[in-house]
Formats: structure tokens, C-alpha cells, sequence
């Protein structure tokens, strides 16, 4: 809108709604400023921003653009469109000169607070997957038919998953672990690549003692998980 204009010093900007002075988003049509919907990743927020926006596309002004004001600097800035057929981040191509209209020279702020893109990065990251734990404590351990681990053949955490998430549902047991002799022994001359066969052997890999050690250590080895290269290699 013609003619708002914000304060240009960083010190004085706090949500209108809930007064919280972090995760703030300025619209960039009317310069409200509200903050952040909170996050998984330890950022709070009360989604004032997303609750303005809203308001006023429901009195038909449309105004979707928002940019993190703490994340304003010379190379740019996180912008956001609440636009239903957008509604992610966005690049503003004139950025500088809109905030410019706002009173607010991008040129002159620093990045203080890390954009969506990074906090979600930096969730990721702190994840330490090769140590299992649940609220600070260390799980013991478990081997036994059905808790059969799957090992990484490079890139292959998302099959991996899938294929546990496949094998713990009673329709594929009834279909390859069951029957699975049947499989092998109607297998054509080629079975590495018959898909058919090769879910058969690892349901019989994961639903079987075959890999099921007595005392199973706390960092998976080749010894207690199953290596499906023929799986993959077929799929």
C-alpha cells in the first residue's frame, strides 16, 4: 500500500499480535509485521503473519508476500508466498527495491537469524543416525524375526524403509515369506532378476532367525542385516 513505511531500525520491530521480537515476516504489500507459524525445529511463533494474510484475502485484498526480517541482508532475503497455489518459498526478484518503499534499506542490514531452508538443514543434521537413543538414553538392542535390519547399499535409506514398512504388513508375508519355497523352486534359470523371487528371499531375510543374532551388538553389522543387491538391482 502507498505510503506505509516501518521502522528502518531492527531494535524496534516485534510481532503487532503477540509482541515476540523473533521469526518476524513483514508483509510486503502493507508492512505488517507478525511472526512466524512455530516450527519443529525450536523456533516459536504465533502465525499472526499467515493470520493477517488471511483476513485480508477474505476482504478480497490479496497480499501473499512476506519476507524473515532477520534474514534481510545485501545478497537477500527468505520470502514466503501465502498464495494457496504457491504457498512456499519464493524469489523476489525486486526485493530490495519493495522493502526500499517500506523504509527499510537492504543494503544496510545484516543477517541475523537463519532462513527456513537452513533451519530445516540444520534439523537434519543434528540427527545422529548412527547412534539409536530416545530421550537421552541408549535402547537396547533387539534381534529377532521381523526386527531384521536392511543395509545401506548407497542411497538406499528410502527403499530400505519401504521395504520394512512392505514386510511388516501380514499381506506380504501371506504372498513371499509364507510361500516362499514355491517361489525358489518355480524360479526361472535367471532368479536375480526376477523381482518375484528376489522379494521372496528378503522376506525370508527379515522374517526368518536366519539373521536373528543372540546377542546382537549395538551397531548393526553385516552379520545381523540383510544386504538385497539383487533386489535392487532388479527393481
Amino acid at each position: 500500500e502507498e505510503g506505509v513505511r516501518i521502522s528502518a531500525d531492527p531494535s524496534t520491530w516485534v510481532c503487532a499480535d503477540s509482541g515476540l521480537r523473533e521469526n518476524l515476516w513483514l508483509n510486503l504489500s502493507d508492512g505488517y509485521i507478525g511472526s512466524g507459524r512455530a516450527q519443529a525445529y525450536g523456533v516459536g511463533g504465533t502465525g499472526a503473519a499467515l493470520r493477517h494474510y488471511e483476513q485480508l484475502a477474505a476482504q478480497g485484498k490479496h497480499y501473499p508476500l512476506v519476507v524473515k526480517l532477520g534474514t534481510i541482508s545485501a545478497k537477500g532475503a527468505d520470502v514466503y508466498s501465502y498464495a494457496p497455489d504457491e504457498n512456499d518459498s519464493v524469489v523476489d526478484p525486486h526485493l530490495a527495491e519493495h522493502l526500499a518503499k517500506l523504509g527499510i534499506n537492504a543494503m544496510a542490514l545484516e543477517k541475523t537469524e537463519k532462513t527456513v531452508t537452513e533451519l530445516q538443514i540444520a534439523l537434519n543434521q543434528s540427527f545422529e543416525f548412527d547412534q539409536i537413543t530416545e530421550a537421552g538414553r541408549d535402547l537396547v538392542p533387539l534381534s529377532a524375526p521381523g526386527l531384521v535390519g536392511i543395509a545401506n547399499l548407497g542411497n538406499s535409506c528410502y527403499l530400505n524403509a519401504s521395504l520394512q514398512l512392505l514386510f511388516a504388513m501380514p499381506e506380504a508375508r501371506a504372498r513371499f515369506y509364507e510361500p516362499a519355497r514355491s517361489w525358489f523352486d518355480s524360479a526361472r534359470d535367471d532368479a536375480s532378476s526376477d523381482l518375484q523371487v528376489q522379494l521372496a528371499k528378503l522376506a525370508v531375510g527379515l522374517l526368518s532367525s536366519r539373521y536373528v543374532q543372540p546377542e546382537p551388538a549395538a551397531a548393526a553389522t553385516t552379520a545381523d542385516c540383510v544386504q538385497p543387491r539383487m533386489l535392487k538391482a532388479a527393481l
